[in-house]
């Protein structure tokens, strides 16, 4: 049986249908389903058309009364803006519109008997032409009072009707200008928002406004960094239709957005495409291009753009030949082109930068040519260039890297005495370079100096500290960086906790091992596919350990877990575990662990099969016994 009623909005012309359909006897409670939307559109000249916007929510609710109401289901309504928000505009600030008697109108709430099965979320269904995105997004609630024509229920329909006409939600001051809306969107750090703001600028061009590149620009730079390219690239579109000058920087802010997030082939997209938005590309496009290729590591695709370019006529500067240097750094092949480039920018007028010596510097440390780099630091300071913190920290990188550490805190000290700041990156290489020669007490020496001179240690410090204290069997002093890291806010991840519990185990404290096993399930260090293997590697040290300690209890308890987690069981843990339960008389977890160990593919022992036999028979289980010996000869191990 369906009950389905009909409700008339302003304009009489549209009508909304609803039905609902009675529910099953044995159900408890009403379950409705909307079966019919129709939607007769009024004869309104366009750009009006008339949306509708169905939504069903679990709100209880009684008739007659004043009800919160999600405000953006209902177009237009708008809390009022404080102009708090904007201190230097006070006097200039829109204010977003009150909900006025008209809107009222435009909105009917129809109880209905409808509960939703299985759902404690509203569900949105929208009828062509849908409302504009930013029409609805997040503001919060309004209240509205509307007669409910006396029809009871457990939950809510909105049906939205609004004509949408082209009217701003800002109260705009007579005279807008760019400055003010450029402000504006600014200030608004929400992205939906700040496109609420430039759409509403938008509605005032019958007024006289019009969007220019800047806050055209200024919107599209919002968009993408929020990775929302598609928006983007339609607003660069719309500004062509607008006769909007699409400038050389709109297009290269969507360059190296798509190559901040690895997308070389859309940025090579967006480069083909400037001619087409009457923007010819300068110098300065085809270096931006060349440069990220570069640091995609797309080599071939990026020499030969080199190429390109040069073809087309332009003539290399120090910013291209930095580029095309950092690129032959890359490869030890292609070191000495390198060089040879750098030797030969005088040839085309350009003459090197500390970029530039910076780049060679650190090429050359990781190949390993100290000499040379040391060399060409020196050439650098003759020339007049000063050497930088990230030039400093790639030359005692590359000493420690060589063990030469003596020569690498001479360094630190010259950079100190030159004012030269060094930073977290810096003390992370000499700390590691200290602990893979074993010398970690003067790694905790300069950790301590790096703390009091403000440096806040990072990941790779922490990591490189405990893993050469781990190597020195140093266990108190890495608990205490341990527990350092994690007051810090760091979360240590699955390498760090096994260095740790290894150590405990070789120290055969197998229960404080299984501690920080604990400990680290609990901090939800997650199992993924790269962590796989050494979570394995884990689980089964620390069973192994604990039946060595004869805690069969414990032992089990983990060994559940790791089947529990798909982990694979070594064979070793397997024996470890069946002698354990064994010389404990626990006959069912005997047979439980060789079913799952015959089941995994792994055949006991020999010895394994005469212990079981031994100790099960010193029970005088007679028949237990038999059946092992049954399965000993069934499994030809006899």
């Amino acid at each position: 049986m369906k009950r389905v009623s009909t409700y008339t909005l302003d304009p009489p012309s549209t009508t909304v249908t609803t039905s609902v359909t009675r529910p099953n006897k044995q159900s408890q409670g009403f379950y409705g389903s909307l079966s019919a939307v129709s939607v007769t559109p009024p004869p309104l000249p366009p750009p009006s058309p008339f949306t509708v916007v169905v939504v069903s929510s679990p709100v209880v609710s009684t008739p007659n009364q004043w009800y919160d109401f999600p405000e953006q289901l209902a177009t237009g309504l708008r809390r009022h803006r404080s102009t708090s928000s904007y201190p230097d505009l006070r006097e200039q600030t829109p204010q977003w519109n009150q909900p006025d008697q008209e809107t009222v109108k435009k909105v009917l709430v129809i109880y209905s008997n409808l509960k939703l099965r299985n759902s404690a979320s509203a569900h949105a269904t929208h009828i062509e032409p849908p409302l504009p995105s930013n029409l609805i997004s997040g503001f919060s609630y309004s209240r509205l009072g509307i007669e409910t024509a006396g029809v009871e229920g457990h939950s809510l329909i909105w049906v939205c009707g609004m004509l949408m006409k082209r009217k701003s939600i800002i109260n705009w001051p007579k005279q807008v200008t760019t400055a003010l809306v450029e402000q504006l969107i600014k200030a608004e750090s929400n992205v939906e928002k700040a496109v609420i703001v430039f759409d509403s600028a938008s509605a005032e061009y019958a007024n006289g406004f019009r969007h220019d590149h800047k806050t055209y620009g200024l919107i599209i730079s919002k968009l993408l960094s929020a990775n929302q390219f598609k928006r983007a690239e339609d607003l660069i579109e719309r500004m062509r239709k607008d006769d909007c000058e699409v400038t050389e920087d709109i297009l290269l802010s969507l360059c190296r957005a798509y190559g901040r997030v690895h997308k070389p082939r859309d940025m090579m997209r967006i480069f083909q495409k400037m001619k087409e938005y009457d923007c010819e590309p300068t110098l300065r496009s085809y270096v931006t291009v060349f440069s990220i290729l570069v640091d995609e590591n797309q080599l071939k695709v990026a020499f030969k753009f080199y190429r390109y370019m040069r073809q087309t006529g332009f003539q290399p500067n120090v910013p291209s030949l930095n580029v095309l240097i950092k690129a032959l750094c890359k490869n030890s092949k292609t070191m000495d082109s390198a060089i040879r480039i750098f030797r030969d920018m005088s040839n085309h007028g350009c003459t090197p930068d500390a970029y530039t010596y910076g780049t060679l510097i650190n090429g050359l440390c990781r190949l390993g040519k100290i000499k040379e780099a040391k060399e060409l630091l020196k050439e650098m300071e003759i020339q007049g260039c000063a050497a930088s913190v990230v030039t400093y920290t790639s030359l005692i990188h590359g000493l420690c890297e060589s063990n030469n550490l003596d020569d690498a805190m001479k360094l630190l000290q010259e950079m100190e005495d030159k004012k030269i700041t060094p930073n977290v990156y810096t003390y992370s290489s000499l700390i590691h370079g200290l602990c893979k020669c074993t010398r970690s007490s003067e790694a905790i020496q300069l950790l301590e100096t790096m703390v009091g001179k403000h440096h806040k240690p990072n990941m790779v410090t922490y990591s490189a500290l405990l893993h050469g204290l781990c190597k020195e069997k140093k266990l108190l002093e890495a608990l205490t960086i341990f527990d350092r890291m994690k007051l810090q806010g760091l979360k240590p991840d699955a390498g760090l906790y096994w260095k740790i519990i290894d150590l405990f185990c070789d120290s055969q404290r197998f229960h404080e091992a299984a501690n920080f096993l604990d400990e680290m399930v609990f901090e939800r260090t997650h199992i993924t596919r790269v962590t796989w293997s050494l979570h394995v590697k884990i689980h089964n040290t620390v069973i192994r350990g604990l039946c060595r300690a004869n805690d069969a209890n414990r032992a089990f308890q983990l060994y559940r877990s790791m089947r529990d987690k798909g982990l694979c069981v070594d064979y070793e843990t397997f024996e470890s575990l069946l002698p354990v339960f064994c010389k404990k008389r626990d006959l069912y977890k005997v047979n439980l662990v060789l079913d799952e160990m015959v089941v995994d593919g792994c055949v006991p022992g020999e010895d394994t099969w005469s212990d079981l036999v031994c100790r099960v028979s010193g029970k005088q289980k007679v028949q237990e016994a038999v059946d092992l010996m049954s399965q000993l000869v069934s499994g030809n191990q006899i």
